[in-house]
């Protein structure tokens, strides 16, 4: 069990303020890998959320048609079973079978990596039931400014996250992280709790430097990192500058784009903004 002091929950949520802005804005770290009621207990946070206008997130959610254009954009010309050795095909049919009663004939032709996210996904509603009670993090926030009448605004397209997902790792490399999933899975329960851990501490660095220093074989490659994150924090900088000098506004994005020299904190400070946890 982990016992961690309700402080330190505070460090999730950053005040924007300064530079002229007549109102802050507010920027929240989200993970969906902690349930959704974890929320109720980050002191202020729906308070602050209350002050804003507008709800920024990664992408605008509409569950529905996102699930469907990611699974028409899933499809590829060659079967996996020409990428995989037969070892590495029966390793992760077997694990397919195991966690969703899924040969993986039947979704052969599927890209490597959303049959990863598929397994991964299961793997982890089964480890930890409790987790997909109210969705994640991110569609919570824009399902309750729609039901507010709020505005709901989108740093990126979801055809940039489909390119992102799809087609910026080559189809080997993606095979190769697939089979490192599965053979990682017996570990996962402890990863997940560790994480989660870490996060409702708010210790955004801590989840930070695992992820950038992990060098196990199938971990995302430095430059893999910097697509993941880096480049899209730069990308999103001067809309999210845009949309503060215009209302007050709640981001609500992937706690890991927060920390580090290429986040959003550190981003935003330079560019002459005054970012404090809210306490």
């Amino acid at each position: 069990m982990f016992m961690l002091p309700l402080a330190l929950h505070a460090q999730l949520l950053w005040e924007i303020s300064g530079k002229g802005l007549t109102q802050s804005s507010y920027l929240f770290g989200t993970e969906d890998n902690v349930p959704v009621t974890f929320l109720d207990s980050v002191p202020g946070l729906f308070r602050c959320y209350n002050d804003c206008k507008a709800v920024v997130g990664e992408v605008v959610v509409d569950e529905a048609e996102t699930i469907a254009r990611m699974t028409n954009a899933a499809h590829m010309q060659q079967s996996i079973r020409s990428i995989l050795t037969e070892s590495e095909f029966q390793l992760v049919d077997s694990a397919l079978r195991e966690e969703m009663d899924l040969p993986l004939s039947n979704v052969a032709m599927m890209r490597p990596v959303m049959i990863r996210n598929m397994y991964e996904m299961t793997l982890m509603e089964r480890l930890f039931p409790k987790m997909k009670e109210g969705g994640g993090m991110d569609s919570f926030f824009q399902r309750l400014a729609r039901r507010q009448h709020i505005p709901v605004i989108g740093l990126e397209e979801i055809d940039d996250q489909i390119e992102l997902m799809f087609n910026t790792i080559g189809i080997e490399r993606q095979s190769k992280m697939l089979v490192g999933a599965v053979m990682a899975s017996k570990g996962k329960k402890e990863e997940l709790q560790r994480r989660g851990a870490m996060y409702r501490a708010g210790d955004l660095e801590g989840l930070y430097q695992e992820t950038m220093n992990d060098t196990s074989e199938y971990a995302m490659t430095e430059g893999e990192l910097f697509l993941m994150y880096g480049s899209r924090n730069g990308d999103w900088i001067e809309r999210i500058v845009e949309l503060i000098g215009e209302k007050p506004c709640f981001i609500a994005v992937g706690a890991l784009h927060l920390p580090g020299d290429d986040g959003l904190i550190k981003l935003l400070e330079e560019k002459g903004y005054r970012v404090r946890a809210v306490k």
